[in-house]
This record gives C-alpha cells, sequence and structure tokens, in this order.
C-alpha cells in the first residue's frame, strides 16, 4: 500500500514526532522518519530538511525561547542529537 502526503503535511508531522515525549519502547518515530528521509531523493531529502528545520525553529519561538535555546536547537537537530 502507497500512502501520499503533501510535503507541507509530511514535514509538520515529522516535526511534531520529533518534539514527542515518548518512552523509549515506544519512539519509533525517528527511525521511522529515518527509512523515509533515506528512501527520497538527495535534493528532496535536503528541502525537506530545511523545512522541518525552519519549523522546529518557529515552534522554539512560539513556546518562548531565547536566542540561545534557539541557536543549541538548530544545532542538535541539524547534527541528529536532539535526543
Amino acid at each position: 500500500m502507497k500512502i501520499e502526503i503533501d510535503k507541507k503535511d509530511f514535514v509538520r508531522l515529522a516535526v511534531y514526532a520529533s518534539c514527542a515525549d515518548l518512552p523509549k519502547e515506544e519512539d519509533k518515530c525517528g527511525a521511522t522518519l529515518s527509512k523515509i528521509m533515506d528512501s527520497l531523493d538527495k535534493d528532496v531529502a535536503n528541502d525537506v530538511a530545511g523545512d522541518m528545520l525552519a519549523l522546529r525553529a518557529r515552534i522554539e519561538v512560539l513556546n518562548g525561547a531565547n536566542v540561545e535555546d534557539l541557536v543549541k536547537t538548530i544545532l542538535e537537530t541539524m547534527t541528529g542529537d536532539d535526543k
């Protein structure tokens, strides 16, 4: 079965999933997201990753993050160390 989802909706779902605070045994979002991103064309994956980073930054700002927290979140997201 093939599921089609709009890029904008995919980005939102991925970011929301990455922000979820789940118990380790239930946190399969990261593995699923990695598999999906690996299956995408490199240019598409880079575009999606950029959109995800921008949305994650907006969420942090809306949650009241200061500049230091925002930069830390961006760096952690870019290096994959956010968990």
